[in-house]
């Protein structure tokens, strides 16, 4: 079984497309400066579809009609200008996006990924094709990512000594940079030929380089600590900012040329207008300002438009310029709005969609939780799906989650068992759901039909649940404390109790055994086994600091997830649990890394699962497949049979062959329709009925 890669390796192919570069450093705003972050949507349900959740950190320009944009929740987001409209939107990390660069005639971008607390990567998409070529990891903070002019190398500013990185854009190979440059720089950009580099450093110099031989050729002594660099002018000018005050430089000779302290500015944003012109941001009393900045013919600087942001605005990034001095704002509520020269600010048009959170899979059914306490039932596989095929949703269900049966008896009229629980509070008593597809009446498609609904009223372990499992007539119940209790399905009765402090989960291993994950802290096994007839517990041995995971396979298997080592040299290792000899169970999955919060099913000895966070993988014992991408990344992953389903972060749900991982299909569902499309055959869609 081959590992998990700890970074994805370049691919190979392009599709020539775009032509320009822009670079916008993130900028945010306090009340202080007279800016009101607007409300995000409330109901998750009708989140626009096309929008981030959350901030926009930056914003590029295709050179075309395009503008791409980077959020704080890992998406990017493709905007057609000539439309005003979202135009597609996919997640490439689980982590916020900080900066981004566009390449210069490729659909292709560099966006740094963080989690803030020491994880950076530099990943570069081809953002048409949904495909990774490559991602880089980088032990030390990095401030921006940018594209030589002609776009053959990636230039990354880091923090460490090697003060910045340069990475072929095909190979990802890291390139020779200069070995001189030895402090931070906030700014660094090629001319056209790409053999010299001009870089300012917030140590108070602004410095050329002959990339040839990578020494400095020249260097200027300028104000220090400038932030929110801009070149303009085909790079003649430089503007900055000085303690809110606007700077600008002469970029050829390092003169300082025009300071303007009469404003408070935020920040500065290119223009993408030809000519010497570039963007300020601004806070003036309570209000906002957008100002275009021109320096004219006879070298003085004037204000071109000037034009007040509506205060419950808060603006993250800005691009300017693009027609008619038309600039486009990425805002704090994850929208894209359209500020004309004359006229208000216009937000891109974008899609409602009714985002699916979770699911299970029982007897060919699948039942699924949605935002805002929608649930419902659709049929698992989607061939089943037909034109006018109504989705009926049921509003305000207290539960988040649903467990089925891992193993499924898909024999015609079986009914399906769901079993529906609160994770996250203590709304709800859980209840188990019995459901039954009815094809009579000469239908086309199925009626979905709640034949019993039975709360579990016994159970002593109260809302919310960390882990729930069902094996036969039989629930089994864990708490945060590590409380475990087995439910009767049948009789509604306590069947066997017991506490673990330090349980992370719990699985049946059959119907008289369970499965404890837990610390191995104090001299504990990672794993406990408890046979709930006699009591009796075995410790199960493994080298690992926790047992973390564990879970039962449709055929009897069991998969446990361990953390070994600690630190940077810590990995979590996912095993085919042997609970007759546990020191040898064989490893399936491994991360470098600590990752618990992921999914795993498997069909017929084939594992999917999406441990790493950067997308879903198909294991077979021999060697593993990467799934085709969609919008999201993987939230839950089922068991379809021949498909795996996967619940992606965009609240979709996609089919996947279970043996190539090749996406089939993708079922959208909005307030009052869904759409199904599907490969190689043209869209289905139906209502969606709200009870």
């Amino acid at each position: 079984m081959k590992p998990l890669p700890s970074e994805k390796k370049p691919l190979r192919g392009r599709n020539p497309a775009f032509s320009l570069l822009l670079l916008i450093v993130p900028v945010f705003f306090s009340p202080a400066a007279g800016l009101e972050a607007q409300t995000p949507e409330t109901q998750e349900e009708q989140r626009p579809a096309g929008a981030h959740r959350g901030r926009i950190n930056a914003l590029v320009h295709d050179g075309n009609s395009r503008i791409i944009s980077a959020g704080e929740d890992g998406f990017i987001g493709v905007w057609d200008i000539g439309e005003g409209s979202a135009e597609a939107r996919f997640q490439i990390s689980e982590h916020p996006l900080l900066s981004l660069a566009a390449r210069p005639g490729r659909s292709e971008v560099a966006a740094i990924e963080s989690d803030r607390m020491g994880l950076y990567r530099v990943s570069v998409w081809d953002y048409v094709e949904k495909r990774n070529l490559f991602s880089l990891r980088f032990g030390d903070p990095l401030l921006f990512v940018n594209y030589s002019a002609s776009g053959s190398f990636i230039i990354v500013s880091r923090s460490a000594r090697s003060v910045l990185a340069f990475i072929q854009s095909e190979t990802g190979e890291i390139l020779q940079s200069p070995e001189d440059l030895a402090v931070t720089v906030s700014l660094a950009a090629t001319g056209i030929s790409e053999r010299t580099m001009v870089t300012y450093s917030p140590a108070g110099t602004l410095s050329y380089w002959a990339l040839g031989t990578g020494s400095e050729i020249r260097r200027f002594s300028v104000p220090a600590n400038l932030s929110s660099p801009v070149l303009f002018g085909n790079n003649s000018f430089l503007a900055a900012l000085e303690e809110n005050k606007l700077v600008i430089l002469d970029a050829v000779s390092g003169n300082e040329i025009f300071r303007e302290s009469g404003i408070n500015h935020l920040a500065l944003f290119p223009s993408e207008n030809e000519g010497r012109e570039f963007l300020g941001l601004s806070a003036n009393g309570a209000a906002t300002e957008l100002l275009l900045y021109r320096i004219t013919n006879a070298a003085r600087l004037e204000i071109a438009v000037r034009k007040i942001i509506p205060g419950n605005m808060a603006v993250n990034a800005a691009i300017g310029g693009i027609s008619f001095y038309t600039a486009i704002l990425g805002a704090s509520d994850g929208r894209l709005y359209f500020l004309p020269i004359n006229g208000n600010p216009i937000p891109a048009s974008v899609s409602a969609l009714t985002a699916v959170q979770e699911g299970a899979v029982s007897n060919g059914i699948l039942a699924f939780i949605a935002a805002g306490g929608l649930s419902g039932f659709i049929p698992c596989d989607f061939s089943e799906f037909s034109a006018g095929f109504p989705i009926k949703l049921a509003g305000e269900t207290p539960f988040t989650r649903v467990t089925s049966e891992p193993a499924v008896s898909r024999q015609a009229g079986d009914a399906g068992r769901f079993l529906y629980w609160e994770d996250s509070g203590s709304r709800g008593i859980p209840v188990l759901k019995t459901v039954s597809a009815d094809y009579s009446g000469g239908r086309a498609y199925p009626e979905y039909r709640e034949q019993s609904q039975t709360p579990l009223r016994h159970l002593s372990i109260r809302p919310p649940a960390s882990s729930v499992s069902i094996l036969g007539s039989l629930a089994l119940f864990m708490d945060p404390a590590g409380s475990v209790q087995v439910i009767s399905l049948d009789s509604q009765t306590a069947e066997f109790s017991y506490t673990s402090a330090g349980s992370l989960d719990a699985a049946f291993l059959d119907e008289q055994n369970i499965i404890l994950a837990r610390s191995a802290a104090d001299g504990n096994s990672p794993f406990l086994k408890i046979n709930i007839v006699t009591g009796e517990t075995v410790p199960l041995q493994y080298p690992a600091s926790a047992g973390v995971k564990v879970s039962r396979a449709s055929d009897g298997g069991l998969y446990g997830t361990v953390i070994t080592g600690s630190g940077m040299d810590s990995r979590t290792v996912v095993l085919l649990l042997d609970t007759s000899n546990s020191p040898r169970s064989p490893g399936v999955i491994e991360y470098p890394g600590e990752n618990l919060d992921f999914s795993l099913a498997e069909e017929k000895g084939i594992i999917a699962s999406d441990l790493g966070g950067d997308g879903a993988i198909l294991y077979n014992g021999q060697e593993s497949a990467r799934f085709e991408r969609a919008e999201g990344l993987p939230r839950r992953i089922l068991s379809g049979g021949a498909f795996f389903v996967i619940i992606d972060s965009e609240g979709n749900i996609a089919w996947h062959d279970g043996k190539t991982g090749r996406l089939a299909a993708l079922l959208r569902i909005y307030p009052d329709a869904w759409v199904l499309e599907r490969k190689d055959s043209p869209p289905l869609r139906g209502p969606v009925l709200v009870k």
